[in-house]
């Protein structure tokens, strides 16, 4: 009994203040904020004088003009608690499917639970305005949350001055109990994605873990219905020794120990490289070496295909400022030379690969089948190799040098079997 009792106040304690309720409904039930929130629960209550009438819904949030589901019910009754992924919206509304009657809607509410601690939680001190321009609401708003969430017992403390805003007590974590099955199947996905690129006992250590977070029931409904989400991060082909740089790097990473490699650029170039590595990048199908560069005086990102003769020293350095690696986009000085506007023609036989290799919006079909591809590329080795993997399939029909440097490529192929 007195586990029942704490729970119920708990439940008080934690939903006792809405962002926003509307009550009185019949049927159909839909709430308009005042402005964009994100949410991430709801509270559904039927008036059970009239009798349990509702038998199934969606609870439905209006996204880019249209009604998005969010979760689905089978039944209300006197209360329902509903939780799904966070979403910013100002309209939700309870979209009954089936009932015996003409439901009775007591009250709908919804509340922001998470977003907020989770974001004090990963980033330590926030100030209200921080926490506003983050969830495009108002400080009235923020100051509401916080005093919402104190209240369910999430122990946020306020600092005044010109460094305060709000954090949470640092002993202070969230259970198990508030990550969904599709959230700890997403996060199993990923770390057996990792485990594929790896071969390190801590990332199975770490897979076990996050397999100790399964309820049996969530074990026995992924064994029979497999994995929903797969990740494989070891690139088919990868061979053996590109497997051992990228182990080789991680150490040298971890033990701040400097690297020397070949690298050889774009165009057949190779230089001596004495590099700091900091990170290594999985983009796509390729690895890539964040590192500062001795030779350059700067941080550089080396791809991994490009580096030979891979030795880590022992030599140590100390961890300099560097930029986050989301921070990164794609230099056009990494292409070797500068890029250029080029048209080129493609024949229908080889339209499922171009359609799979370039940019929609850069494609134009043509009256015979033909796709003609508009962009910018670099005038160099990588550009005219892969032209040439098309074979007769392409034509490049600007610029005019680029058209006759491929021809002259192509007519030393030819003139390699000359005898034949």
């Amino acid at each position: 009994m007195e586990r029942v009792l704490a729970l119920g106040e708990e439940i008080r304690r934690r939903f006792g203040s809405p962002l926003a309720e509307v009550k009185g409904l019949e049927g159909t039930a839909e709430l308009v904020l005042d402005e964009p929130m994100e949410l991430d629960h709801a509270v559904l209550m039927e008036d059970i004088r009239y009798g349990e009438r509702i038998r199934e819904y969606p609870l439905e949030a209006m996204l880019d003009g249209r009604w998005i589901e969010l979760v689905r019910g089978s039944a209300v009754g006197h209360k329902k608690i509903d939780r799904f992924a966070p979403v910013r919206t100002d309209r939700i509304r309870l979209n009954v499917l089936d009932s015996i009657a003409v439901p009775k809607i007591r009250s709908m509410s919804v509340y922001c639970v998470l977003a907020i601690t989770v974001l004090l939680l990963n980033r330590k001190r926030l100030s209200a305005k921080a926490l506003a321009d983050r969830f495009e609401v108002s400080t009235k708003t923020i100051y509401r949350d916080i005093e919402a969430l104190s209240l369910a017992g999430i122990p946020i403390v306020a600092h005044q001055g010109t460094t305060g805003g709000f954090e949470i007590m640092e002993q202070f974590t969230i259970s198990r109990q508030f990550l969904a099955l599709d959230e700890l199947l997403s996060m199993l996905a990923a770390v057996q994605g990792i485990r594929t690129a790896f071969d390190d006992q801590s990332v199975s250590n770490l897979l076990e873990k996050v397999k100790t977070m399964l309820q049996p029931t969530e074990r026995e409904l992924l064994e029979q219905g497999g994995a929903p989400l797969t990740f494989d991060f070891n690139p088919w082909g990868q061979s053996a020794s590109a497997r051992a740089r990228v182990q080789a790097l991680r150490t040298a990473i971890g033990e701040r120990r400097t690297v020397t490699f070949r690298y050889t650029n774009l165009d057949g170039a190779g230089t001596e490289r004495t590099v700091e590595p900091i990170g290594l990048i999985l983009k796509g199908y390729l690895w890539y070496l964040h590192a500062y560069c001795t030779l350059r005086g700067e941080f550089r990102v080396f791809r991994l295909s490009r580096v030979r003769e891979l030795r880590v020293t022992e030599e140590r350095f100390e961890p300099r400022p560097a930029p986050a690696l989301d921070s990164y986009s794609w230099q056009p000085e990494w292409s070797g030379s500068g890029a250029l506007d080029v048209v080129l023609t493609f024949r229908p036989e080889v339209r499922d690969r171009v359609e799979d290799t370039f940019p929609t919006e850069q494609a134009e079909r043509l009256p015979d089948g033909s796709i003609r591809i508009r962009g910018n590329y670099p005038a160099n080795e990588w550009f005219y190799g892969w032209m040439l993997s098309f074979g007769d399939k392409v034509r490049i029909d600007e610029p005019a040098f680029m058209a006759r440097e491929l021809k002259e490529r192509a007519q030393k192929i030819i003139a390699q079997y000359a005898e034949l």
